[in-house]
């Protein structure tokens, strides 16, 4: 009593009772609101979907917060006064936010927005009119308003659900009239409206409860309907077991295992389950117990009447009246299982009459396999056989076909040591070369089958660019003498000397290529170019290149241009003639140097062939081109007269190559008129005419001839004619023509072919004349050296021993391999040299020379073989025979010659007498120094080459000892030094032989893991030595007798 008697407000005592009771009344207001609050606030927690009653708890939880609001605003604190009123205005005011939330939920979102703005209105006018008036009346008001607002919306609303929704909501109007009450009468009226507010408070509480378990309880009847419902629809059985017993089961499930277990009015006992074979005591109990349940299982169970069935079963935890249960489906599984199983046996079945049927099949194919490896082995031995035969046969034939080519080229070569007019050299040269290329277009068609499986073999020997291009300039000399076409060559000054190749087949592809340029082009220019792309000290990277202004090659015919048979249209056999082959051979033997032929072409301008070869420098140097000279100092001067530009251009540019003084004209009357101004100004006539036969407007007869009449008399130049036709038309021309020429030439010409012109006519041997060719010293090379020569055919042995004979050598035959080992043995003087051919009766070479070995017993004796058969497993048999060497046939005088000589060692006296006394150039033999080239490189200062040759010849007797020093006393540096000095010197003078060898020296020298007690390189560096000594003494002798 006392402690409510603080709240007081000093009035008298006889309100003082009532103040008390006021108290008690809304403290007791206080509690049922928290009370209230909390039971609906868990009722909203169990039922997320009542948030009408959530919103009415959160009301009343504000009031009681405005209740104990209003104790403190009693209370005799001027601050608890004020935090009293403002939490009096602020609650109040939530308590309607609250309400308006739950009109929301009840009559939607327009309405319960309505609400919500006049709380936040009338929460500024509460705060007002209770700073104006006293509170009851205001927290009358405002508790009316909510209350009886939501009572009665919330009647109209709820009035179709339940008895306890109509009922909650009449209590929470009559709230709203009790709260009109105390509105009205204010303080006078506050008890009793609180007390009645309290019961009815009690009372809607009771409402929610009762509704909110109704509703639960009838939530739960409805889930349990609808899961029997879809449980006993289900196909698929299941169970809710504890450890105890089973808790449900559904139709399916008494379907499966059998109605009998489920006939007890008690659940069915774990046991009976157990005994069914469907789950174990173990396994139930640790699911129960939180184990992992099994996701899927099979399982071999048992029906109540003992038929075994299979089942597939599934688990997972649950819960069951509150207490951990497990929930099983069950699916019967059995005729699907029976059916896996009967298809698993008729696999099983299959699977065995497969293994029986690929082993019965195994069985007969092995057989079959034999029967046909067996007939692969016959067909393949057939084969062999067969490409044996066609061997043997290819063999013979080239054998027989290259054995009378041989005897052709050989008496062709004795014919032209015979006096023969010019006319008829001519003739023997075209028929030489003629029966060159015939024996090489012969060999192509024999071994195409060769090319075409790979076996093509190259044989790679030294030759020489420039007398590569004369051979094809003989070839195809007079080729275009029936066409307004010029074939001209573009040839680097700079081309080597000589190189290490296969020139015959080189020549074939440039032959075919020529062939096809001039057999194209009806009218123009066939170019055949040779530069140099790169070089080294070892190689030379050489550029041949064949270009035309025919008739081209559309873009999309390049593509097979190169195939087998193929040509650009199929008109072109008609047209042109030809078998599609040629190109195809040409890429195939480029291929075989590691070349491409590559083409550029366009339809009506004309095409462009042309392919790379990088070939090693020779190892021998060859015969330099002499250089005519007058005999005043001074070069030559030449006059060039065509009226084709670009011949103009190239024979111009030759000249100049070889040092001459070079006018240009492009038409006979353009000649005339430079002659005109030469004489004119004094410098008299040229030295040399070289003139076309066909131009516009004077042709070079006539042109000759107004020039004849403008020269001195006695001052007439060398005139040579460089023309497309051939020899055989200067028959139609008369003597007085024929006298103004020098020389003829037929284009294509190289730059040496127009110096040996000139040289002739300077020494009065032009080839127009017939004169007998003058003996030169390569006819004497074999002078005195013995030379057995075995060979059974009777024309070869001919035409080998004139040829050996003219070359100075005595020659003895023999017809076969036993008759050559006899003349070995019975030798007074023993051979220099044996030529042993391959392929003989009674015994063939190698037999024979194995026998000269074993009779001779290491006393060294050459044999040279001598065969038609040209492959490298050719060369391969001959040197394990025993042979030093081998040639093939037909072979090549020249050649055979320096392998002779390379093999003997010998230089016959005869000839280093006609070396000392040559004049005014002496001719060197073809593996001497190339001194000439020196001399050029020293600007023609004979008188300095001279000096630099006299010190290398006095330096040169003293380096052996000078190295044998050096290497006794193991100075490795110094003995490097001095040969690497000695390589310079050496190249200088034109001994590239020497430097080569002093460079291997030098090679080895500067090896620190070299012998030098044996150094590999040193006997064949002073052998080179030697003959390089003797060679210079040659030249110093020639060139000093010369000057």
């Amino acid at each position: 009593m006392t402690l409510f008697a603080t709240f007081g407000d000093n009035q008298t005592n006889k309100y003082t009772i009532r103040v008390e009771i006021l108290n008690y009344v809304v403290l007791t207001n206080a509690a049922v609101s928290l009370f209230g609050g909390l039971c609906l606030l868990s009722i909203w927690q169990m039922d997320r979907t009542q948030l009408f009653a959530k919103n009415i708890a959160l009301a009343q939880l504000c009031n009681l917060a405005g209740v104990m609001s209003y104790i403190a605003w009693r209370s005799a604190s001027p601050v608890l006064q004020d935090v009293g009123l403002g939490g009096i205005a602020l609650f109040s005011a939530a308590v309607f936010s609250f309400g308006t939330r739950a009109l929301l939920q009840l009559a939607g979102k327009a309405v319960g927005q309505v609400w919500q703005a006049a709380a936040f209105v009338l929460l500024g006018l509460t705060y007002a009119i209770l700073v104006v008036n006293g509170l009851q009346h205001i927290y009358g008001w405002l508790n009316t308003l909510i209350y009886l607002g939501v009572g009665l919306y919330g009647l109209r609303l709820l009035w179709a659900h339940a008895w306890p929704e109509r009922l909650a909501a009449a209590i929470i109007a009559l709230l709203g009239l009790n709260f009109l009450h105390v509105a009205l009468l204010g303080e006078a009226g506050l008890t009793e409206q609180l007390a009645i507010g309290t019961v009815l408070r009690v009372v809607l509480f009771l409402v929610f409860a009762i509704s909110a378990v109704e509703r639960t309880r009838a939530l739960s009847e409805r889930m349990r309907q609808r899961f029997e419902q879809l449980s006993e629809n289900s196909f698929q059985g299941i169970l809710i077991a504890d450890e105890q017993s089973v808790l449900y089961a559904n139709g399916a499930s008494r379907r499966i295992l059998g109605p009998e277990i489920f006939e007890s009015t008690e659940s069915p006992s774990l046991q009976r389950l157990i005994a069914l074979k469907l789950l174990t005591l173990q396994e139930l109990s640790e699911m129960t117990q939180g184990g992992q349940p099994f996701s899927e299982i099979q399982r071999d169970a048992l029906r109540a009447d003992g038929t075994a069935i299979h089942v597939r079963m599934s688990s997972w935890l649950t819960q069951w009246d509150g207490k951990p249960a497990v929930h099983i489906l069950l699916l019967d599984d059995t005729g699907r299982h029976l059916a896996k199983q009967q298809v698993a046996a008729g696999q099983a079945e299959l699977e065995k009459q497969r293994i029986e049927f690929v082993e019965r099949s195994k069985n007969a194919l092995i057989k079959t396999n034999a029967e046909l490896e067996m007939r692969v082995m016959q067909r393949t031995q057939a084969l062999e056989q067969a490409n044996l035969a066609k061997s043997r046969f290819l063999a013979n034939m080239s054998h027989e076909i290259r054995t009378p080519m041989n005897v052709i080229l050989g008496l062709l070569q004795l014919l032209r040591g015979t006096p023969l007019s010019s006319l008829q050299l001519d003739y023997s040269d075209k028929a030489e070369s003629a029966a060159k290329s015939l024996l090489g277009l012969l060999n192509d068609i024999l071994d195409f089958s060769k090319i075409d499986a790979g076996k093509m073999e190259l044989d790679i020997q030294p030759f020489e660019p420039e007398r590569l291009m004369r051979d094809l300039s003989v070839i195809l000399s007079g080729s275009t003498s029936d066409k307004p076409v010029e074939l001209l060559f573009d040839l680097d000054a700079a081309m080597p000397a000589a190189v290490m190749g296969d020139s015959m087949r080189l020549l074939q592809v440039l032959i075919n290529l020529c062939s096809n340029a001039v057999k194209f082009t009806p009218e123009g220019v066939v170019i055949v170019k040779c530069s140099v792309q790169g070089s080294t000290a070892t190689e030379v990277t050489l550029r041949f290149a064949v270009q035309d202004t025919g008739i081209g090659i559309a873009s999309e015919n390049q593509r097979h241009i190169f195939d087998v048979f193929s040509q650009a249209e199929a008109s072109t056999t008609r047209r042109f003639g030809g078998t599609g082959l040629g190109l195809s051979i040409c890429k195939r033997l480029l291929d075989l140097m590691g070349s491409t032929l590559t083409l550029e072409s366009t339809e009506g301008q004309g095409s462009h062939f042309h392919f790379d070869l990088q070939l090693p420098l020779a190892d021998r140097v060859v015969e330099s081109v002499a250089v005519p000279r007058q005999p005043q100092a001074g070069p030559l001067s030449v006059l060039v007269v065509d009226d084709n530009a670009q011949a103009l251009r190239l024979i111009s540019a030759m000249t100049s190559s070889l040092g001459w003084d070079v006018d240009g004209a492009q038409s006979g009357r353009q000649a005339i008129g430079l002659v005109q101004d030469r004489l004119a100004s004094g410098h008299g006539p040229h030295h040399v005419v070289f003139i076309d036969w066909e131009m516009d407007g004077l042709d070079g007869w006539q042109t000759l001839e107004r020039l004849e009449s403008l020269y001195p008399p006695g001052q007439s130049p060398v005139v040579v004619m460089v023309s497309s036709h051939g020899r055989e038309r200067l028959n139609q021309r008369s003597e007085r023509e024929l006298s103004q020429l020098s020389a003829y030439l037929i284009k294509p010409v190289t730059s040496a072919m127009l110096a040996e012109a000139v040289d002739c006519a300077f020494q009065g041997r032009g080839n127009l004349r017939a004169s007998p060719r003058a003996p030169v010293l390569r006819k004497t090379r074999l002078d005195g050296m013995r030379i057995l020569l075995v060979e059974d055919n009777p024309l070869n042995q001919l035409v080998a021993r004139e040829l050996l004979r003219a070359e100075g050598a005595m020659v003895e035959t023999a017809d076969h391999g036993r008759a050559g080992v006899e003349a070995v043995a019975q030798a007074t003087v023993p051979f220099d040299v044996v030529l042993m051919d391959m392929q003989m009766p009674v015994m063939d070479g190698c037999t024979a020379t194995r026998a000269i070995r074993r009779m001779l017993d290491g006393t060294p004796l050459p044999v040279i073989a001598m065969t038609a058969n040209t492959m490298q497993s050719d060369r391969d048999a001959c040197i394990a025979a025993g042979m030093n060497d081998h040639v093939g046939k037909p072979f090549d005088i020249t050649y055979l010659i320096e392998v002779l000589r390379r093999h003997t060692g010998r230089i016959s006296e005869q000839e280093q007498r006609l070396h000392a006394s040559a004049a005014p150039a002496p001719l060197v033999p073809e593996n001497s120094i190339a001194w000439q080239v020196a001399l050029q490189d020293m600007g023609g200062d004979q008188d300095l080459f001279l000096q630099v040759l006299g010190a290398y010849l006095q330096e040169l007797p003293l380096l052996p000892d000078q190295l044998a020093v050096c290497l006794q006393t193991a100075d490795r540096k110094s003995a490097h030094r001095m040969v690497h000095t000695f390589k310079g010197i050496s190249a200088t003078v034109g001994a590239k032989a020497m430097a080569a060898q002093a460079l291997l020296l030098e090679q080895e020298l500067k090896d620190p893991q070299s012998d030098l007690a044996s150094l590999t390189s040193l006997p064949s560096f002073l052998k080179e030595l030697q003959h390089a000594q003797a060679e210079l003494a040659l030249v110093q002798a020639g060139m000093v007798g010369s000057v």
